[in-house]
């Protein structure tokens, strides 16, 4: 069975019949480095980490092995799998495309996951390495300049809103802007626009909405006035 359906066969149990039946601990053991099977009385399993509970409420878990265990301890439990249930379901999205920090806690909470499940399953992930806003960073920008013609001030304000912080996204439009011309990137977005017939106001309005500086968009156009009667 696996943990989601683990804990809802739990609960059931708890809520309608816990003082005909306790919940009990049957047995505990080690199926990784770091994860557990808790196995309850009636054979009903329980995948999380170690590292999900507290020291003293792990080891209550361990002590009453065997025997009925108490209401706090139960809640520690089930707050572990959930705990292991949103590290899983982030991995997931990671596994598919890199994703913020920001953007896995906002897809957690809409699937239903706490705060207090939350946090700990993204700081595991980002720990052991998958999950990182600065690699998140690169990749975005990198997939961006395929689609997008955009200036520096408009990528950084993307990043942003996907709760890339602010250093990460100095540092990586540093990086990206010493691989990649803005010039260049600005130059094919005015003749990207100047096809389409874009009187000089309507361009420059246009040009700082895609997030280019008033003087690079300036440097551009002198190559570009001169062989054009678009103005």
């Amino acid at each position: 069975m696996n943990e989601k359906n683990s804990v809802s066969a739990v609960q059931d149990e708890d809520s309608s019949s816990a003082s005909v039946n306790p919940f009990s601990i049957a047995d505990i053991c080690s199926t990784s480095s770091d994860l557990v099977k808790i196995i309850n009385s009636e054979g009903v399993s329980f995948i999380t980490r170690r590292i999900y509970f507290e020291d003293d409420d792990f080891d209550g878990l361990v002590d009453g092995c065997g025997g009925p265990i108490s209401d706090e301890s139960l809640e520690s439990l089930l707050s572990a799998v959930k705990i292991y249930e949103a590290e899983c379901t982030a991995a997931a999205y990671l596994y598919r495309a890199e994703h913020s920090r920001f953007q896995l806690d906002m897809k957690l909470k809409k699937k239903g996951f706490l705060a207090s499940e939350i946090s700990p399953a993204l700081d595991y992930l980002e720990d052991k390495g998958l999950l990182d806003d600065r690699r998140f960073a690169g990749a975005w920008l990198n997939t961006r300049v395929i689609s997008k013609k955009e200036g520096r001030n408009r990528l950084a304000s993307e990043l942003a809103l996907r709760g890339v912080s602010f250093k990460i996204v100095e540092d990586v439009l540093n990086e990206f802007f010493l691989e990649h011309s803005e010039e260049n990137i600005c130059r094919m977005a005015l003749e990207k626009h100047l096809v389409n017939g874009l009187d000089k106001p309507k361009l420059l309005r246009k040009m700082y909405r895609l997030g280019f500086s008033s003087g690079t968009v300036n440097i551009c156009l002198e190559g570009i006035e001169n062989n054009t009667d678009s103005f």
